[in-house]
C-alpha cells in the first residue's frame, strides 16, 4: 500500500490563512496600481490638456472670438468627461450610494432596480428599523458582498425569489442572501465573484459561507466584525 503524507489540520489552516492574506495583499496592491494608473495616465494628461486649451482660448478671445468659443465648448466636453472619470474612481473607492442613502437603503435601492428590470426574479430586503451605524470598512465590504451575492443570483440561480436579511448586533454585521433557484452544486469551486466575497469578509476578520438550502436554492451568509455594540 502506498504511503501518503498527511498535513496536520492546524498546519493546513495556517497555510490556507497565509495564502488568503497573500491574495488580499496582492489584490490590494493591484487595485492601488490600477487607480494610480487611472489618475496618472488618464486624468493627469486630460487635465493638463484642459489647462493648455484654456490658455489658448484666453489668448484668442479678442482676436478670434469664434475660435475661442469653439475651444471653450471643447473644453466643456472634456471637463464633463473628466468629472465622469473622477466619479468612477471615487465609486470604486467607496460607492456613492452609501453616503447618499446609507447601508440598508442602498441595498434596498439596488434590489428595487433588479425588481424593476422586468425579470421574473423578485428580491426583498429585510432589516431592523434601528440598524446602527457601521464603520466605513465594514459598510463598504458588506455592501459589495450584498451586491455580488445578488448579481450571482440573477446570473446563475434561475430563481423566482430572493430574500436578503441584514442584521447588526453583538458587534457583527450579518448578511444572509437566500434564493429558491437551482442551488449550488456540492463541492463547487468558487469563481471570481465568490472568491472576492470571501476575501472582502476575511480582510476584516470575518467569514463567509455558501451552502445549498434543504428546500432548494442557495444561501450565502457573510459575517463581518464591526466592533460597534448595538
Amino acid at each position: 500500500m502506498a504511503a501518503f503524507e498527511t498535513q496536520p489540520h492546524g498546519d493546513r489552516e495556517t497555510a490556507d490563512l497565509q495564502r488568503s492574506r497573500e491574495r488580499l495583499v496582492s489584490n490590494r496592491e493591484e487595485e492601488r496600481r490600477r487607480l494610480r494608473r487611472d489618475l496618472h495616465d488618464d486624468l493627469g494628461p486630460t487635465i493638463a490638456g484642459m489647462a493648455f486649451t484654456l490658455d489658448a482660448a484666453r489668448n484668442l478671445i479678442e482676436s478670434d472670438p469664434k475660435e475661442a468659443g469653439r475651444m471653450i465648448e471643447k473644453l466643456r466636453k472634456e471637463a464633463q468627461e473628466a468629472v465622469g472619470d473622477i466619479r468612477r474612481v471615487a465609486h470604486e473607492l467607496r460607492p456613492a450610494a452609501l453616503d447618499e442613502l446609507g447601508f440598508v437603503p442602498a441595498l434596498r435601492s439596488y434590489a428595487e432596480r433588479m425588481n424593476a428590470d422586468g425579470d421574473r426574479l423578485r428580491v426583498r430586503v429585510e432589516a431592523p428599523e434601528q440598524f446602527g451605524e457601521l464603520p466605513a470598512a465594514a459598510e463598504v465590504a458588506g455592501f459589495r458582498i450584498g451586491l455580488e451575492a445578488l448579481a450571482n443570483v440573477a446570473r446563475h440561480a434561475n430563481a423566482h425569489t430572493c430574500l436578503v436579511e441584514l442584521t447588526h448586533r453583538r458587534r457583527e454585521l450579518r448578511i444572509e442572501v437566500a434564493d429558491d433557484g437551482v442551488g449550488v452544486e456540492a463541492g463547487h469551486e468558487a469563481g471570481n465573484g465568490l472568491a472576492s466575497m470571501h476575501e472582502l469578509a476575511a480582510e476584516l476578520g470575518g467569514r463567509m459561507e455558501v451552502t445549498r438550502r434543504k428546500g432548494g436554492g442557495t444561501q450565502v451568509i457573510a459575517v463581518i466584525p464591526t466592533g460597534v455594540e448595538t
